[in-house]
């Protein structure tokens, strides 16, 4: 079984996740007092995330990278009638094999695992796209070029909430193990630092709303979740419902369960590769339960 940490230091609060819009006026001096301030981690996007590596190497920067979620969110918006096709980044290199079923299934008839970085590389997967009738080309932001150079439509794979949530749950991951092995280490005072660039990856203010509930949950929660690996596919979803009821059975000392709508709500959810990512949907159940419990 992998432990899911779900227990940090009180003294990360909601307030203590600072947003800044790098594209705003200021935003360099804003990154620049949070560093002085000690600030935990960094959540940035590409080509950001690299500059601020660069800039402050003291700092742990956690890269945003497209989920499994998003990129069957863009399968599922793809046009209609086209042949689609689909260039996944390595970030999701770990659920490649089981994401052939899936993509089969799916209709996305050409497929193939690349490195944002190999031009070569990527312009070679397009041109063989283009002579397999590819018409619409899922792939992040290093494809897009390239791809409307061969007459392909193509379909942005960016992060969404699904990747933001994985960022989140790894900071805390780390940032757990980090300090935990040192009593005395006092956690800095400042959290996480969310920084962000690109309106249109984030598309709402839902996104971050969903990390601060995190941050709220993860620092009240004294117990842990076990999630069985990801590699089991159809037995996450149930495997991670009765976790969380196990978990909370032990923080009220009583026990609760789900009525039959729930559980087949939790079995319609589509797979998302990373179990982790189903967390906001456990979130709300245990915020509601806690509400009227």
């Amino acid at each position: 079984m992998v432990q899911q940490m779900t227990r940090v230091s009180r003294r990360i609060e909601p307030s203590q996740v600072i947003l800044i819009n790098g594209a705003r006026k200021g935003a360099k001096l804003q990154i620049a007092e949070a560093v002085r301030s000690e600030v935990v981690a960094f959540f940035a996007w590409e080509p950001m995330a690299t500059k601020l590596a660069a800039s402050y190497p003291q700092v742990q920067v956690y890269v945003i990278q497209p989920s499994v979620l998003d990129l069957l969110r863009c399968i599922y918006f793809a046009p209609k009638g086209g042949k689609l096709g689909a260039i996944i980044p390595f970030a999701l290199r770990d659920y490649y094999d089981d994401l052939e079923d899936a993509l089969q299934v799916m209709d996305v008839s050409f497929y193939r695992l690349a490195p944002a970085c190999d031009e070569l590389e990527l312009r070679d997967l397009i041109r063989r796209a283009a002579s397999q009738g590819v018409t619409d080309l899922i792939g992040t932001d290093a494809i897009s070029a390239m791809t409307v150079a061969r007459h392909m439509n193509w379909i942005p794979l960016r992060p969404g909430r699904g990747g933001i949530t994985r960022a989140f749950f790894k900071a805390l991951w780390n940032i757990h193990h980090r300090y935990q092995g040192n009593i005395r280490a006092a956690f800095p005072q400042n959290g996480i630092l969310a920084h962000y660039h690109l309106q249109d990856i984030i598309g709402s203010s839902q996104a971050i709303t969903e990390v601060k509930e995190l941050a709220k949950v993860y620092g009240a929660t004294d117990s842990t979740i076990e999630v069985p690996p990801l590699c089991k596919r159809k037995g996450d979803i149930q495997e991670i419902s009765q976790a969380l009821l196990r978990m909370l059975d032990i923080r009220y000392h009583k026990s609760h369960t789900f009525d039959a709508n729930v559980w087949e709500l939790l079995k319609n959810q589509p797979w998302p590769g990373n179990v982790r990512q189903l967390a906001p949907i456990y979130i709300n159940g245990f915020l509601n339960i806690r509400k009227f419990d």
